[in-house]
């Protein structure tokens, strides 16, 4: 639930963005990426011990180096676990959404190194998320860590995995080594550790004989101007950062398909505050198909699962969803049209709301309650559509709903959408400057609070970009 791993984590969430801005680094010098990631050896039992490794010495630390309570756990406490079942807890939303998918994401590449495949490795996210639960916290396990480190854990998990192995194949004859390595290691330091200790996985890094299929990747910077809100903001304008990739290709011919060989990542920052990191909003939005079935070389249906986390200056929507997805292009010698619609259940979304201010729970706050959100599960939408032309750039729209019901701490329903716009103009080379129109709208109601009734807010800002693109 609390640890200073967690809290490490979110000190560090803008070097993080910055991390996974590296890979461009490597983008620009080749423009491919290892399509099957490398087949290390099994060693099932080293999986399970490095899994349960990761547990035991952040436990410890927080126990022996900070002097934690609620870490310094004993027999009676597994005993107290494990009688009084799952509850809630009293984590920040950046704690339960992000930093325990990453928490995850370490048991699943402490699998993959060590031979699992995909499906293989969430076993051992399942063990490493249920034992830390049970016997590594003085608290009653928390459905919602359950949920966020093991779902998240997956997804997080199989995208660093791809990207460390991106960043590091033919790792001695690559420029940029340093920073190839710094990346690796915050994306993946299952994989750095293996990488020491295993000559297999310390080989694959060196090797160039995998074959390979493009990537497209985009580095945007500039500000955002609010211009419409119905809510008072600390500020109407703020730098933007963004960095966007799509790995792989849905439409090529595959009769081998693996989960995330195709997936397309999104991040962005918004820094409103150079003083005060709590002001500066870190978002992740992604999706990767499991599987594929192509009715022809223009159609293809698939089932996709999602990560998203999105977090600024008014809404905060934390989901992880599987959907039902219909893809379809259309090319031209100089023009190409792709667009997808996808359908599915969220399986955990969160989503922050007003409602807690009357929730008994959220007012027995020990200093350490932190939690300004609802939870629950739901479904989701995406529609998105990408026109490119040759000479006039390209367009990009896309439209997210998520709809959780909330039933742990009151009865309701949380509906947060947003809509995008982006307009990318080629001015040289690779150079260009880019418009982004971005609307998002929220709508709540909680019937057993008739102050909580009919809640509808949103605002809409512009965003102003120099573009570089790979």
């Amino acid at each position: 639930m609390h640890n200073a791993y967690y809290l490490c984590i979110m000190r560090n969430i803008l070097i993080l963005f910055l991390i996974l801005v590296i890979p461009v680094f490597s983008f620009s010098q080749i423009d491919s990426v290892v399509l099957h990631t490398p087949h290390f050896k099994k060693r099932p039992l080293v999986a399970a011990l490095e899994t349960a490794s990761v547990n035991i010495l952040i436990n410890r630390y927080d126990a022996w180096a900070r002097d934690l309570d609620w870490a310094k756990v004993t027999p009676k406490h597994w005993r107290d676990n494990l009688h009084k079942g799952f509850d809630t807890d009293g984590d920040a939303f950046e704690t339960n959404l992000l930093s325990h998918p990453y928490h995850g994401s370490l048991f699943f590449n402490a699998a993959r190194k060590n031979g699992s495949t995909f499906w293989g490795a969430i076993p051992y996210v399942l063990a490493g998320s249920w034992t830390w639960e049970y016997f590594a916290e003085t608290y009653p396990p928390s459905e919602i860590d359950w949920n966020t480190t093991t779902l998240g854990g997956v997804y997080l998990g199989e995208i660093t995995h791809r990207l460390t192995s991106h960043l590091l194949r033919d790792h001695k004859r690559r420029d940029f080594s340093f920073l190839r390595n710094l990346g690796a290691t915050a994306l993946d330091p299952m994989g750095q550790i293996n990488g020491l200790i295993n000559k297999d996985v310390r080989q694959s890094y060196e090797s160039t004989n995998y074959r390979r299929f493009p990537v497209k990747s985009q580095l945007s910077m500039g500000f955002s101007k609010l211009f419409k809100s119905n809510k008072i903001l600390p500020s109407t304008s703020y730098f933007h950062m963004n960095y966007s990739m799509i790995y792989g290709d849905l439409f090529e011919a595959s009769d081998d398909y693996q989960p995330f060989d195709h997936f397309i990542l999104r991040t962005w920052l918004d820094i409103n505050s150079i003083r005060d990191l709590d002001k500066n909003y870190f978002n992740i939005m992604s999706h990767a198909p499991l599987w594929k079935i192509s009715k022809s070389k223009n159609n293809i249906f698939s089932v996709s699962s999602h990560y998203d986390f999105i977090h600024n200056n008014i809404f905060k929507v934390g989901a992880i969803s599987i959907t039902t997805d219909y893809h379809v292009q259309a090319k031209t010698d100089n023009t190409s049209l792709l667009a997808a619609v996808k359908v599915g259940p969220i399986l955990f979304g969160s989503a922050n709301s007003e409602v807690v201010e009357v929730i008994e729970i959220f007012k027995e706050d020990d200093g350490e309650f932190l939690r300004d959100y609802v939870y629950g599960k739901g479904y989701m939408i995406e529609l998105e559509a990408l026109f490119v032309t040759q000479r006039y750039g390209r367009i990009i729209s896309s439209f997210n709903n998520w709809m959780i019901y909330t039933q742990r701490d009151t009865p309701g329903t949380e509906r947060n959408s947003v809509f995008k716009i982006e307009y990318y103009y080629p001015i040289w080379n690779n150079w260009g400057i880019g418009f982004e129109f971005f609307k998002y709208h929220r709508s709540a109601n909680y019937d057993e609070h008739v102050e909580y009734q009919g809640i509808k807010n949103g605002y809409s800002e512009m965003k102003f970009l120099s573009v570089m693109s790979f």
